[in-house]
């Protein structure tokens, strides 16, 4: 059975080379969607966090891409979010690459139950895969750390998420 997956990937592998290309591009708008379990660590609690996400972004280069992105966390009983603004930095091999490796930072805040408007930073990097023209697959590990005073909190995971580009 497993031989059957090994020999469905290749195939995908080879149809999404073939028939997908990035359009990485200036005016180029992107709509992110993701659904995660991450990791979040700092004073009071730590644990596994559900995360709902949606980001916007518009591409000002080929290859820089700034936008908003918003997030609604789940721990235990608690619900919280966090927003904030990004850029990303794409390096793609031609104008036609299926595959786009990026890096990016975020400034921003969480708010919500455990979290009294915390302001924070973070980094992040990546990979596009394109499926067509006007969509993509996207994995993300990512740092983000919040401070307010005494209190500190960390997120950190990787993102997988579905963009759609128009």
């Amino acid at each position: 059975m497993r031989k059957y997956y090994s020999i469905l990937i290749i195939i995908t592998a080879i149809f999404i080379d073939f028939f997908a290309y990035g359009q990485t591009k200036k005016g180029l708008n992107e709509l992110n969607m993701s659904a995660n379990f991450i990791g979040s660590s700092g004073s009071g609690n730590s644990g596994s966090v559900f995360q709902l996400g949606i980001a916007y972004g518009n591409y000002t280069t080929q290859k820089l891409e700034f936008g908003i992105n918003f997030s609604l966390l789940i721990f235990d009983n608690s619900k919280s979010g966090n927003g904030g603004l990004f850029f990303e930095y794409h390096f793609p091999r031609c104008d036609s690459s299926t595959i786009v490796p990026f890096f990016g930072g975020q400034i921003g805040s969480m708010f919500g139950d455990n979290s009294v408007n915390m302001l924070g930073f973070g980094f992040f990097n990546g990979v596009k895969f394109f499926l067509s023209k006007n969509s993509a697959m996207s994995i993300q590990p990512f740092y983000m750390y919040y401070k307010k005073r005494s209190s500190t909190r960390s997120q950190y995971g990787i993102l997988s998420g579905i963009s759609i580009f128009f």
